[in-house]
């Protein structure tokens, strides 16, 4: 915004407006995307909090780079005067999101991020009539957190429109990066959420079988609160949803000895001690693991009647999934002049987005 002015819509369609700007570009998942970016021909602007890091990567790859906090609207509006979008990875997004969307809005900046985090989708979802009146995309969730899972969800809808519950489910093989985990443990006294006749209602965490995901009950899948939870949800309508994560039998018992010291995450300085040994200890996966391991997406719609529809696909590791899909969104979304509101990948892109991300190796596997 210059002189209380917003920047008018028409300018989207000039070529120096397409450039879009990556906030938290030197964090473990932001690198993945910068480097993504720039095998496509991008030429993202860098930008985050950390000076000396982003100096050093901007010198690395001879793109531009900005240096902001998230404290103040009108700081990072005018940071985002001439850029088309903003592809948002540093988290936690329950924390980040607000002021950055709020800056996009006023600014007329679309907005991407790559948060699986279920109140980020609620409050951008919120806002749809605010994105439509100043239009501005908003498009949470266009890493593997909620991609995939967003994809299959949609092909279920359309197999079986009269669904009334919904169960989805992947298995990440590569590992975890440190984000991630300490966004895990931000929220995860917080305990697993459902949505349960179109409300999102807390439950235990539990241990459901492969059948109620669609595949044998030799694989376990422990509920967590995942962004389909939301996302799904406004992309299907689907008013009953489940979502949880694969793991091995073994996998299964360490995390549910984990569970029992999940009370004193509730004490402030147990989390924050917690969050300071990650950010110490945790990198992320290996470029040898990023390059080799596959992640699976399995979902189960059923009807009131009984009937039953089931999908599963495979893809590549997480995290480089993330990478791939995010800059692709931004790619797509800066080529069509249609996008607005607060919108789910597949009601963005389509229910196939994830097969025409370069890359991404999905594949049905039923």
């Amino acid at each position: 915004m210059q002189n209380g002015m917003l920047r008018p819509s028409f300018c989207r369609s000039l070529s120096f407006m397409s450039r879009y700007l990556i906030y938290g570009a030197n964090g473990f998942t932001g690198r993945l995307i910068v480097a993504e970016a720039i095998e496509r021909g991008h030429k993202p602007i860098l930008a985050g909090r950390n000076a000396k890091e982003l100096q050093a990567l901007g010198q690395q790859t001879g793109l531009e780079v900005r240096i902001f906090d998230l404290k103040n609207i009108e700081t990072i509006s005018q940071h985002l005067q001439d850029v088309s979008a903003v592809l948002h990875g540093a988290g936690p997004f329950s924390i980040t999101m607000p002021p950055m969307v709020k800056a996009c809005l006023q600014s007329q900046t679309h907005y991407l991020d790559i948060t699986g985090e279920i109140e980020v989708f609620e409050k951008c979802y919120a806002q749809h009539e605010q994105a439509l009146k100043q239009e501005v995309a908003l498009i949470p969730g266009v890493g593997f957190d909620v991609v995939p899972t967003d994809c299959v969800a949609k092909t279920l809808s359309e197999a079986l429109p009269d669904a009334t519950h919904l169960s989805l489910a992947f298995r990440a093989l590569g590992g975890v990066s440190r984000g991630t985990l300490k966004t895990a443990v931000l929220h995860m006294d917080k305990g697993s959420w459902v949505r349960h006749e179109g409300q999102l209602k807390r439950t235990d965490t539990e241990l459901f079988k492969g059948s109620n995901f669609g595949t044998t009950d030799e694989l376990l899948f422990t509920g967590i609160p995942w962004g389909d939870l939301s996302a799904a949800y406004r992309s299907t309508k689907i008013p009953n949803i489940l979502t949880a994560m694969g793991s091995s039998p073994n996998q299964a018992k360490q995390m549910a000895k984990i569970q029992k010291w999940i009370p004193l995450l509730k004490l402030k300085p147990v989390n924050a001690l917690a969050r300071q040994i990650i950010q110490r200890k945790v990198t992320g996966p290996s470029e040898e693991k990023q390059n080799t391991s596959i992640s699976y997406v399995y979902g189960r719609a059923k009807n009131s009647r009984g009937h039953v529809e089931t999908r599963a696909l495979q893809c590549c590791e997480a995290y480089r999934l993330t990478a791939k899909a995010a800059v692709h969104a931004v790619d797509q979304l800066l080529k069509s002049n249609e996008l607005k509101g607060a919108l789910t990948p597949s009601l963005a892109f389509g229910k196939d987005f994830l097969f025409d991300v370069p890359g991404a190796n999905a594949a049905w596997l039923n």
